[in-house]
């Protein structure tokens, strides 16, 4: 069984093997704060984290039809601004008066207006002092909460939890993180692909259907671009990747381009690229 891929740069579309299926989405209308939440601090809906350059968006978004609101993050101020994480995938807010916070205790938390909450993470603080954290947006779309002292001390990040969107700085580690497609363009919560290394090393990547294989990439063997043949066919190859027994990872070119690959509610593997 195949899907098809197709690469997708500005506004030229260049069939290879995976099928790219838009998701529409209300986003919410930035309110500026800053790139950083710090602990008892909340970010209410109709609020946002920019990163530092102003390329991503940390706040709350209703998918397609949808009147739930989750927090996630997307592209800011592209044509594509499509959500590339959810922190609260499977549990939605009913309400637009949510908020999401880093408690007292170091739990990062989502709540709505009724009293819901959902912990996204809980106690990420071992290895900081009391009081010593802080969330941040960064500019490659990754959210990590670390020691506001020593901010190379990263005690969580969402590219450690990836949804369905692998972006270029993100590891996909065998057996532990892979990408999982949304249910549908309108629900992003857990669906029925998977993507990721196989499952005794990281050299070949795989698309699953319920845990049966559904598309499987070429092998690895030191060539930046093995797992996927079909992209020398494109003028200017648009990634490369650099993989070992345990990781895989990849690099846009040229690196000014925003690169992004999506596992989209149908199977398909999409491969997007855009200018900044």
């Amino acid at each position: 069984m195949f899907g098809k891929i197709r690469f997708w740069r500005e506004c030229m579309l260049v069939n290879l093997l995976i099928l790219y299926a838009s998701a529409s989405r209300c986003l919410s209308a930035p309110m500026e704060r800053t790139d950083i939440i710090f602990q008892n601090q909340s970010i209410s809906d109709g609020q946002t984290l920019i990163s530092g350059s102003k390329k991503f968006v940390l706040g709350f978004f209703s998918p397609g039809n949808s009147s739930y609101r989750y927090v996630g993050i997307w592209h800011n101020d592209v044509s594509e601004r499509r959500v590339v994480w959810v922190a609260n995938r499977n549990n939605p807010m009913k309400d637009s008066l949510g908020i999401l916070k880093v408690d007292n205790s170091s739990n990062l938390i989502v709540s709505d207006g009724s009293g819901n909450s959902f912990t996204v993470v809980y106690a990420v603080g071992v290895g900081v002092q009391d009081q010593d954290l802080e969330g941040a947006m960064l500019d490659n779309g990754n959210f990590v909460l670390r020691s506001i002292a020593n901010k190379t001390n990263i005690v969580w990040q969402s590219f450690d939890f990836p949804t369905d969107t692998w972006l270029p700085g993100m590891n996909i580690t065998l057996g532990t993180k892979l990408l999982t497609s949304w249910k549908s363009s309108d629900d992003p919560a857990v669906g029925d692909y998977s993507f990721g290394p196989g499952v005794t090393n990281a050299s070949q990547l795989i698309i699953w259907w319920k845990g049966s294989k559904f598309w499987t990439s070429g092998g690895w063997d030191g060539d930046v671009n093995a797992l996927i043949p079909e992209l020398k066919s494109i003028s200017t190859i648009p990634l490369y990747f650099h993989c070992d027994n345990l990781t895989c990872t990849y690099t846009p070119n040229p690196d000014s381009r925003f690169t992004k690959f999506v596992l989209d509610p149908n199977g398909s593997l999409n491969i997007a690229q855009f200018d900044p």
